[in-house]
């Protein structure tokens, strides 16, 4: 029961960071919370989680993408490894959260608009 506390602690973190009152409910910073909130119940959902996310916005330098994918695995890995309802019930809650403010996104990528990650931009007089 202490892990699915710990879930349900953090799927209000989560809902806290991304709909903030003192910021007219409007804020960000949910797929960093989620990714933490994985590293606080369990480290191997949390190295599945990271995985993905990193493995996917290497590759693809499309950092919403590997949000998106993160948030579906949250609750697939977590209901592999922990094999709990209700911490799977809560990692499912944090998985969609994350999707659905991301829906933006979502739209950009099959339009091909979304922009990728650059460590620098190029100059526009550079090759």
């Amino acid at each position: 029961m202490q892990t699915a506390g710990k879930f349900m602690g953090g799927t209000f973190c989560i809902l806290g960071h991304m709909f903030p009152c003192f910021f007219h409910f409007k804020g960000g910073k949910g797929i960093l919370s989620g990714g933490t909130v994985a590293i606080l119940v369990d480290w191997r959902v949390a190295l599945v989680v990271w995985g993905i996310f990193l493995l996917v916005a290497i590759l693809t330098r499309w950092v919403s993408l590997g949000s998106c994918l993160a948030a579906i695995a949250f609750p697939v890995a977590t209901g592999l490894i922990l094999r709990d309802g209700v911490c799977t019930f809560f990692a499912l809650v944090c998985g969609a959260l994350i999707v659905y403010k991301h829906r933006g996104n979502i739209g950009r990528l099959f339009r091909g608009e979304e922009p990728k990650f650059a460590l620098h931009r190029k100059k526009e007089n550079e090759p």
